[in-house]
């Protein structure tokens, strides 16, 4: 899955706030029956001389711990999400009645 964003708003050293072009690319791998590995990746474009100055900023370095401190609440609600679906019950099921 990608979702593309050409004016989104992020904050150089958590302090300034400049429009940027960010791409969110999501892909998964199934790894066994039950589990799948999710790996999410982010771009950001900035115009030429806020790309410089973020570079010399560290922008690289901020970018990557927000995507890691994302990361386990994004599967934190995917888990949750999975868990309340699985409790629902499935179209066309029919329940019965105990001791029919």
């Amino acid at each position: 899955m990608e979702m593309h964003s050409v004016a989104s708003r992020v904050y150089l050293l958590h302090l300034v706030s400049v429009s940027a072009s960010v791409r969110w690319t999501l892909t998964t791998k199934p790894m066994t029956a039950s589990r799948t590995e999710l790996t999410c990746t982010v771009e950001v474009t900035l115009r030429p001389f806020l790309s410089i100055l973020g570079r010399l900023m560290g922008s690289g370095t901020f970018l990557k711990r927000h995507v890691e401190e994302e990361t386990g609440g994004f599967a934190a609600d995917i888990t949750r999400k999975h868990d309340a679906a699985s409790e629902q019950p499935h179209i066309g099921a029919t329940a019965q009645p105990m001791g029919s």
